[in-house]
């Protein structure tokens, strides 16, 4: 995918992507590199542009890249030792 990093225009191969977070308007892609990417952007309109059969909505402000999630708890998700919320309407 092609995103807007500033002034540049960066690509950013899915398979590098670890999870998106989000917050109004804009979202951050957080990066196996340890980088994080914010670029103004909803994460409805940004799910389109992901593969589905490897990104999942877990909250309303986070959704992650499933091959990379190390630990599956009920309140959380974990993706290198970051926790992540899951929402109560998407804990199926």
């Amino acid at each position: 995918m092609i995103v807007n990093d500033g002034y540049v225009f960066s690509k950013i191969f899915i398979n590098e992507l670890l999870y998106i977070g989000s917050d109004a308007n804009y979202i951050t892609l957080f990066l196996k590199s340890e980088k994080k990417v914010m670029i103004r952007f909803t994460l409805n309109n940004k799910l389109e542009q992901v593969d589905p059969n490897i990104s999942i909505r877990i909250h309303r402000s986070y959704c992650v890249n499933i091959n990379y999630a190390d630990n599956i708890f009920p309140p959380e998700l974990t993706i290198q030792a970051t926790k992540i919320p899951i929402g109560k309407s998407y804990k199926e």
